[in-house]
């Protein structure tokens, strides 16, 4: 054990004693500036700023416009999908009247047709009796 604590020693004095790892305090190496160069950091600083307030009013007035469009989309997505079911009632509704008037023309089609049934058969019963009344009539003038 007391080899262990003689070698700890020995490397802590001996990385105390390299000046890269030495843990001492080095002084920090001074600057100086001129009032003029500190004039010209100042207005740069105070320019910077400005720009940086600039950008953020840029940046707050591109919001409320992103978010007034935003609002309008979201508006007219709402109109859109009215629109959209009343498109589909429409649609609907005229697929009922046209199937209404589909059914409407064949019973007029079919009314027609009775009608002309009807007509043949009166026609045809006038016929008949045309003939029956001219036969009789011949056969009284006959007498």
């Amino acid at each position: 054990m007391i080899g262990l604590k003689k070698f700890w020693w020995l490397l802590l004095l001996l990385l105390l004693s390299v000046p890269q790892l030495s843990f001492a305090a080095e002084a920090e190496p001074m600057y100086q500036i001129t009032e003029i160069e500190l004039m010209t950091l100042e207005n740069n600083l105070n320019e910077l700023d400005s720009i940086n307030k600039q950008q953020k009013d840029s940046l707050m007035k591109l919001q409320t416009q992103l978010k007034t469009s935003e609002e309008r989309l979201q508006a007219s997505e709402k109109k859109s999908m009215k629109l959209e079911l009343q498109l589909t009632e429409l649609k609907k509704t005229m697929t009922e009247q046209d199937s209404l008037l589909q059914n409407a023309e064949k019973s007029l089609n079919e009314s027609i047709a009775e009608e002309k049934a009807k007509q043949a058969r009166i026609k045809r019963e006038r016929n008949w009796a045309y003939g029956i009344g001219a036969v009789l009539l011949y056969a009284l003038v006959r007498k």
